[in-house]
């Protein structure tokens, strides 16, 4: 999500096709809004939607290197959908994030969140207000952890309900983390115009 002032007036399909021209062919513009001036892209989002994905393979799939994480040993999906929920809700999510600036307020509210697999592909969706700094792939490395005998429901459950107690996690790397979706209010939608 990006967002910038322009005084020329053009078609939308115009601004999509100009800046795909100057990006490279690893990122596309796939969608334009015009919003209302005062319209902030981090403030003013209902919810962010994120997806994790996962090869569960003892084989190596070079091709997917850059857009999913490799988990060699075999996911226990059962156990992980029984702790799934937990995260749903508002919680300190504080062990789950990376450095943070003083006094940033922790506490983040989980609105969704659910795993599928189809062959040896794994997909989390993570749908929240907001998230702190790594957070996503610490909730997700749980999850996994879980699926792997090493983190057991009622581990889960205390990490979330004592913020203070240290937890050992697993952060996956970033190449399998993908920002989906972000929501906003229809009132920052100019005349209703999208493309």
């Amino acid at each position: 999500m990006i967002s910038f002032d322009s005084k020329v007036d053009r078609d939308l399909r115009q601004y999509i096709e100009g800046i795909n021209y100057y990006l490279p062919e690893s990122i596309a513009v796939k969608e334009v809004n015009v919003m209302l001036d005062h319209f902030d892209p981090r403030k003013h989002a209902l919810s962010r939607t994120y997806r994790y994905n996962i090869i569960n393979s003892e084989k190596r799939y070079p091709l997917l290197n850059r857009s999913h994480f490799r988990v060699v040993n075999k996911l226990n999906i059962s156990k992980i959908n029984e702790s799934i929920n937990l995260f749903v809700g508002e919680h300190d999510f504080k062990q789950f994030s990376g450095p943070l600036p003083k006094g940033i307020n922790t506490y983040r509210e989980i609105l969704d969140i659910c795993v599928s697999k189809e062959q040896n592909v794994v997909q989390f969706i993570v749908k929240g207000k907001s998230f702190l700094r790594r957070q996503v792939r610490r909730m997700v490395g749980t999850l996994v952890d879980i699926g792997l005998d090493k983190v057991s429901y009622d581990q889960l459950k205390s990490f979330l309900d004592c913020s203070n107690k240290p937890i050992v996690y697993t952060t996956l790397p970033p190449q399998g983390l993908c920002l989906v979706n972000v929501e906003y209010p229809d009132i920052f939608y100019k005349n209703g115009e999208k493309i």
